[in-house]
């Protein structure tokens, strides 16, 4: 009962929060949520043209462009590292080829994303300059047909949107390297396992930030982490983690984060795919609603729109 809202109703396909009479400041008590459980996206999006959703959480990429220019359409920077992880069976150049490969424009123009991929995806206050990894290299010539097929992996949980972009991945691969990557979709659940004993060439992963700290987001490559599916092990590295973990001032956090960072790109250990943004709708029919950079919703301030439209308070590009 320490939240703004408690549950009134349950079933198998949605459930509706009213105010909690004992949260300060008090909500409207006219105020009900109705949060529905939709795993498809493209049934998500069908909810909220025929007006049952007022906040739709992730728009499927093909209806980006779309909708990209309305006053009902957001970018939601949400702080997570998002990469290519290579596996520690591939040499140093390989993962510099396959790399350098990817067209960082033409990806932006197909997906209508405003992230660069190659690029860390960690804000300003984390990594005060940008770090990516060498632009855009076609060597077809000096790579075909000297390397065996690669197997990549990746979690269907990302839907249409992650197969497509392993798709252009695949197909730049083959036309700029002349290397054949074969595509494993996961099933949900099974990605773990999957990473810890079958050991790919290649896979796609997301890790959610859990607090918004640098910490958090490069500790996975620790040598003693349970998420370190690169399976890195280096002293250097190790040291500097534990030296983030235990610094306490801003700036020196902030070194200490750009040199893990410059580390793990200037020698190919992963291929992080920049910013993450969710693409969301919102028809402005309440005020109040924030967004926070860990994906998470915050009501406590939610009231009708006293105007024609309110806006949803989001961290933007």
């Amino acid at each position: 009962f320490n939240g703004p809202f408690v549950i009134d109703k349950t079933t198998s396909q949605y459930i509706i929060l009213k105010p909690n009479p004992f949260y300060f400041p008090p909500l409207p008590s006219h105020i009900h949520i109705k949060v529905y459980f939709v795993q498809d996206p493209f049934t998500a999006y069908r909810l909220y043209e025929t007006k049952e959703l007022d906040f739709l959480p992730y728009l499927p990429a093909p209806f980006i462009r779309e909708y990209r220019q309305k006053k009902s359409f957001y970018f939601h920077f949400v702080l997570r590292t998002d990469y290519i992880g290579f596996g520690k069976q591939l040499g140093k150049e390989l993962r510099k080829r396959l790399s350098e490969a990817l067209d960082v424009k033409e990806f932006q123009s197909l997906f209508q994303s405003p992230s660069l991929i190659g690029c860390w995806g960690l804000p300003r206050y984390f990594l005060p300059k940008s770090i990516c990894i060498s632009s855009f290299h076609k060597t077809k010539k000096a790579f075909k047909s000297s390397y065996r097929p690669l197997d990549f992996y990746y979690s269907r949980v990302g839907g249409d949107d992650t197969l497509k972009l392993v798709q252009w991945m695949q197909h730049r691969w083959k036309k700029n390297l002349g290397i054949t990557v074969n595509l494993h979709p996961v099933e949900r659940g099974m990605m773990r396992w999957t990473l810890l004993n079958k050991k790919p060439d290649l896979f796609r992963k997301s890790v959610p930030l859990q607090v918004p700290t640098c910490l958090n987001a490069m500790e996975i490559f620790h040598s003693k982490n349970p998420n370190n599916y690169i399976s890195l092990k280096n002293k250097d590295l190790d040291r500097l983690i534990s030296k983030l973990e235990n610094s306490q001032k801003t700036l020196q956090k902030q070194r200490l984060c750009t040199k893990i960072a410059k580390f793990l790109a200037k020698n190919y250990l992963i291929y992080p795919l920049g910013k993450f943004y969710f693409p969301i709708l919102f028809n402005g029919s309440f005020s109040g609603i924030h967004l926070t950079p860990l994906n998470q919703l915050d009501l406590r301030r939610i009231k009708p729109c006293a105007q024609k439209n309110c806006h949803l308070e989001v961290l933007s590009p």
